[in-house]
């Protein structure tokens, strides 16, 4: 891949910021990273505090009116932190924002030039902040900042007759470097390291999860859903693809690796938008899900069981679809066992897929703990 090409594929990427909260959370980081980005902002904050009593800082009464605001919304965002959830997307950029604008302000009130040029090494915290939370096109905007700020201070240093323009330049130079050059690297390392973890999550023949995959995105549409009431019901759909040992036998793998990747996009068309959908073994396929109700489960599980019967391209293939239901608050009230519930609800589908492939294949098996599992639901 050439450098160009790393740097499309970067820019394009989107950062899953509720995934990596997802992440950080079900790992007991979340709180952590709060108190540390709070402490970080407390101290930020008494930096700005500190200058106030010194004769190289802001004098002038606008100027150290400026920057006691600064420090109030300062401390309202450390408190902000350490005391509510996780902030939302819009919520992390305005506090990158408000801290970029904070610091050139600071620093630019500074009647010391050169002492406020440094003090724009600050931003490069930021720069880290954006890099892993925030994604690469907020990085840019960043950095496009950290630049903005860099020339203008270093103006004003150059205008400064107590100090040459040689001096401002190396400044200059140095935060540049550290400032812009050294985030953007490091958001190159972080896309492919990024990209490389995603591959171990997907099956590289279908682009359908894996098993390891399968983890990491239900606790995701856990999360969503644990205030959902308007789909009561979770359900596990299995299906098998019959007699398909005889398309690689007499067809060759080739044709074979084609059928399982006509059957996954057609998984995805049937299965919906908000499914989980993973190719659970050689053949066979796993689909999670929450629906309004049991009919509208046994639907879903019909139309998989008839869009893979039903393409006409390449060798004809059926699958076995087994069924097994869940309430959907009885599957997500306790998060900590949700990988072993959900594995209940596969041992139950594969047993009910079983049953359909004993029955001669191309059917629907519903598992018979289906009503039992759905007691819960009225």
């Amino acid at each position: 891949m050439t450098l160009r090409a790393l740097v499309r594929e970067c820019w394009d990427s989107q950062r899953d910021t509720h995934l990596l909260r997802m992440f950080v959370e079900s790992r007991g980081l979340g709180r952590w990273i709060r108190v540390f980005v709070s402490l970080l902002t407390i101290v930020l904050t008494a930096i700005a505090l500190l200058s106030l009593g010194s004769p190289s800082g802001a004098q002038g009464t606008v100027d150290r009116i400026v920057v006691v605001t600064v420090i109030v919304l300062g401390i309202a965002w450390a408190v902000r932190w350490n005391v509510a959830d996780w902030p939302s997307f819009r919520e992390s950029i305005a506090f990158l924002a408000f801290s970029d604008i904070a610091i050139t302000l600071v620093c630019f009130l500074d009647s010391n030039t050169l002492a406020g040029l440094s003090g724009a090494g600050l931003l490069v915290l930021l720069g880290t902040y954006a890099t892993f939370l925030l994604g690469p096109r907020v990085l840019v905007a960043h950095v496009a900042w950290c630049a903005f700020s860099i020339a203008l201070l270093s103006v004003r240093v150059v205008l400064d007759p107590a100090f040459d323009l040689a001096i401002g330049a190396a400044k200059a130079v140095m935060l540049t470097v550290v400032g812009v050059v050294v985030p953007l690297t490091i958001e190159l390392g972080v896309h492919l390291i990024r990209v490389d973890a995603d591959m171990s999550l997907f099956d590289p023949l279908t682009g359908l999860s894996n098993r390891r995959g399968l983890e990491t995105r239900l606790r995701v549409l856990a999360d969503d859903a644990r205030t959902d009431d308007q789909r009561p019901v979770a359900a596990v759909i299995i299906l098998d693809l019959d007699k398909f040992k005889r398309i690689n036998d007499e067809l060759g793998h080739n044709v074979g690796d084609e059928v399982l990747i006509r059957v996954a996009r057609g998984l995805v068309t049937a299965a919906g938008p908000t499914a989980v959908i993973t190719r659970h073994g050689g053949e066979e396929f796993l689909i999670f899900d929450l629906y309004d109700d049991a009919l509208d489960a046994l639907r879903t599980a019909r139309a998989v069981r008839d869009i893979v019967a039903g393409n006409a391209a390449g060798p004809t293939v059926t699958a076995s679809v087994g069924l097994a239901m869940s309430a959907t608050r009885a599957l997500l009230s306790d998060r900590r066992r949700l990988t072993s519930t959900v594995a209940d609800l596969v041992d139950r589908g594969d047993a009910a897929m079983y049953r359909a492939k004993r029955s001669g294949g191309h059917c629907v098996a519903v598992d018979g703990g289906a009503s039992r599992g759905l007691a819960a639901t009225g």
